[in-house]
């Protein structure tokens, strides 16, 4: 039955958004080629579509022949020193700057596929901002970089699709810097019985962030400078280190038009750093859009409803609360077929508020407790009554822990570790987990 939900790319209820969004890209590809670039801040609460709207934007940018690449953060990567002992299977949550290394790897990976001249064309401009001695600072951090600097055939042959190797690489340089206080750089520092001090070690690793920091500043001056339109879209940035924040300043203020950073957040305070960081910028300049995403109102809750579920108002079959007597005897229809799914409309908003994602997983869960079926003739019917009396937990939240309760305890053990890990976890890391705790 859940194959005959649709996964509407449709933004229903958010044309004014869209439109925003929009007219925000297409005035940076009017500005002049040394002008700052544009910044757009998608924010609302979890669940609303911010990264969807944000997507909505990728085929437009592809019909120019630009590059939309994308990073993320976790709330993990402010607690970094739980990655150490994860170090062999790094995920992008756990690493410095992980969030923004993803995607310089993309970008490395989508200018492989346009072929050689392409790579030329971006080579030179980095070889004019970039030495080979400053290049190879950069390659050890993001091994990816390398293919395009030297571009050559045999660059070619190199694997582009080794994105967490890539990103596992990025945070070999830049850990120190961000865990230097850490017990396991004291002991390598012991082991290795260093004749610098621990402050000596201190102003190095300082140095060596700062010297990466400028670097990727030029790096991306020197791309954004080709002309192609570049999307850089990093998600949850609420959830940003301060160094990684450090390194979003420079890139602004490297990039040049037509580069554009989207950035989406949950509602934060007016004194968290990205915010702070982005008041000082809009002083150099920068065109700042923002956008701030709500919940759907009823109307646009019944489109997505409708959408989702593939449904033709005129031959929804809902129920609407009548007793069983009426609806054995009564054969006159007590309101248009429409009504019934407007109904069940009301009852979702009742429940869910509007929130995109909590109206998708309580569609889901009434499938599931056969609350919604497909009768014979493949239409979707239902009983507004048993609906009700249904939402004894009250929210989609504590819905969603109860389907959650009733995995297998070995299932809810894997989730559990996995949710310390990161958004994503790759198969490798699931099956080493697995056999650590014997359920294999």
């Amino acid at each position: 039955i859940l194959e005959t939900m649709k996964d509407d790319c449709h933004l229903h209820g958010r044309s004014a958004e869209e439109s925003i969004l929009l007219n925000s890209y297409f005035a940076s590809l009017s500005l002049n080629a040394d002008s700052p670039a544009s910044v757009i801040l998608v924010w609302g609460d979890s669940g609303v579509g911010k990264s969807k709207i944000a997507e909505s934007l990728r085929p437009h940018v592809l019909e120019d022949d630009g590059y939309f690449i994308r990073g993320k953060f976790d709330q993990l990567s402010c607690f970094g020193d739980m990655a150490l002992s994860l170090e062999s299977h790094t995920n992008s949550s756990h690493v410095p700057y992980g969030g923004i290394a993803s995607a310089f790897v993309e970008y490395c990976n989508l200018l492989e596929e346009r072929g050689c001249e392409a790579w030329r064309e971006v080579a030179e401009k980095l070889k004019r901002e970039i030495g080979m001695e400053e290049g190879r600072v950069l390659f050890e951090a993001i091994p990816a970089l390398k293919r395009i600097f030297i571009c050559n055939e045999n660059s070619r042959g190199e694997s582009s699709s080794s994105c967490h190797e890539n990103v596992s690489r990025f945070h070999s340089v830049t850990v120190h810097a961000q865990h230097r206080n850490n017990y396991f750089l004291l002991e390598e520092e012991e082991k290795k019985q260093s004749d610098r001090s621990l402050e000596s070690r201190h102003d190095y690793t300082e140095i060596r962030l700062h010297r990466l920091n400028h670097l990727l500043k030029k790096f991306i001056h020197a791309i954004s400078s080709v002309g192609d339109p570049i999307i850089l879209l990093v998600d949850d940035v609420q959830w940003a280190d301060l160094s990684s924040l450090e390194l979003l300043r420079n890139l602004i203020q490297g990039a040049t038009s037509p580069f554009t950073f989207i950035f989406t957040y949950r509602p934060i305070e007016p004194s968290h750093p990205f915010l702070q960081m982005i008041a000082e910028l809009e002083h150099t300049r920068i065109t700042k859009t923002e956008i701030h995403l709500r919940n759907l109102g009823e109307k646009s809750v019944y489109d997505l409803v409708e959408s989702t579920l593939n449904i033709d108002p005129k031959k929804a079959r809902g129920m609407m609360p009548r007793t069983h007597e009426e609806m054995k005897f009564d054969n006159d229809e007590r309101v248009e077929k429409c009504t019934s799914l407007k109904t069940l409309t009301h009852e979702i908003c009742n429940i869910t508020n509007g929130n995109p994602f909590f109206i998708k997983q309580q569609i889901i869960y009434w499938i599931g407790q056969g609350l919604l079926a497909l009768d014979e003739n493949d239409q979707w019917v239902w009983d507004i009554d048993k609906i009700r009396e249904s939402n004894v937990l009250g929210d989609v939240v504590s819905m969603i822990l109860e389907k959650i309760k009733m995995l297998p305890v070995s299932t809810q053990r894997v989730l559990t570790i996995c949710a310390c890990i990161g958004s994503k976890v790759d198969l490798d890391l699931l099956g080493l987990l697995f056999r650590e705790m014997h359920l294999l």
